[in-house]
Order: C-alpha cells, then sequence, then structure tokens
C-alpha cells in the first residue's frame, strides 16, 4: 500500500513540476506585454531600423502584387 501511494506521488510531481514551471514562465515571460514594449520602443524609434523596416515590408508587398494569383491563371487557361 505505501509503495503504491509513493509511487503514485512519485509521478504525479513528476508530471506536475514541469507543468508548473512553464507556467509560470510563461506568466512572468511570455504575457508580460509592459516589458515587451519596454524593449521593441528603443527599436521602433531608431531611423535605420525603422528604414530597413519599411524597405523589408516594400519588398514583400511588391513580390506578392506582382505574382499573379495560380487560381486565377489556373481558371483563366480553362477558359480557354
Amino acid at each position: 500500500m505505501t509503495s503504491a501511494v509513493s509511487a503514485v506521488l512519485i509521478t504525479m510531481t513528476c508530471v506536475f513540476v514541469p507543468v508548473s514551471l512553464l507556467t509560470v514562465w510563461v506568466h512572468d515571460i511570455v504575457l508580460d506585454t509592459d516589458r515587451y514594449v519596454a524593449t521593441v520602443a528603443r527599436l521602433a524609434s531608431d531611423p535605420a531600423i525603422e528604414a530597413a523596416a519599411v524597405h523589408r515590408i516594400s519588398e514583400v508587398a511588391d513580390v506578392r502584387h506582382r505574382q499573379p494569383c495560380r487560381a486565377l491563371v489556373r481558371g483563366a487557361g480553362a477558359d480557354r
């Protein structure tokens, strides 16, 4: 009886300790939006980073705009 209870308690401990550590990490690190904003605010106000972001976003938008939609191309070929 005692060994069965010990085995159950050890198993529960092995399951719940990692879950609790993950929960604490998510609460303290991932959900801390004030910390994220404080970190990123300095980057967002840097003109070099802002220019790089605008350039990269413009490149991606331009590439997506120039590529025809495959479904429309297939549909246009089927009509002919």
